[in-house]
């Protein structure tokens, strides 16, 4: 139980007090930055743009209307209409100008992740190799030997049956018969 005069109620009443208080800062604070970062309405014109600044920042507006932009060329300096105090009418005019004063500016050097058309496959395929085969999967080592070796005994007997073809004193019932007992020894080997 607590007596009336126990300081558990005067230091729960104080961090009410203290936690309300630091509440209404906060709250305070929060409407002062609401009111300074209330967007102003954007100036239409060069002209409107001036008067604004120069009510905000006499100095800017100053450096700002000593620059004739038309004049601008790709050597001079544009970092004063980079600032974020620059109304955006102004900042865009010169950057404009800065894009049309060099070609250079206006190219685009290809380095883009997105400049490639990643839909076109067929290009793509074209180039494309795999060691997968459909519905038999990933070949192993043992049967590309087997593959090697019977591609290399295939291209011998064709080469002896060619050179019997060209040796005169064969005849042409010889060829037939000695093209006839390799096919025969091919399928005893593939069985």
């Amino acid at each position: 139980m607590s007596r009336p005069g126990n300081s558990d109620d005067l230091l729960s009443r104080w961090a009410k007090r203290r936690e309300a208080v630091a509440q209404e800062e906060a709250n305070t604070e929060a409407a002062e930055l609401v009111e300074e970062t209330e967007l102003a309405p954007e100036p239409e014109t060069e002209e409107e743009a001036m008067a604004l600044l120069s009510e905000s920042d006499p100095e800017l507006a100053e450096k700002l209307s000593a620059i004739d932009v038309d004049k601008l060329t790709y050597d001079d300096d544009f970092t004063v209409f980079m600032s974020e105090r620059v109304p955006q009418i102004i900042k865009r005019r010169a950057l404009a100008k800065l894009w049309l004063s060099d070609p250079i500016l206006a190219n685009v050097d290809g380095l883009n992740d997105y400049d490639e058309d990643f839909k076109a496959t067929g290009v793509l395929l074209k180039a494309f190799k795999s060691a997968w085969e459909p519905g038999r999967g990933y070949a192993r080592p043992e049967e590309d030997e087997e593959a090697e070796i019977a591609e290399a005994t295939e291209d011998s007997e064709e080469e002896s049956v060619a050179e019997l073809a060209e040796d005169d004193d064969l005849e042409a019932t010889e060829i037939v018969e000695a093209e006839d007992d390799l096919e025969d020894d091919e399928d005893t080997a593939s069985s």
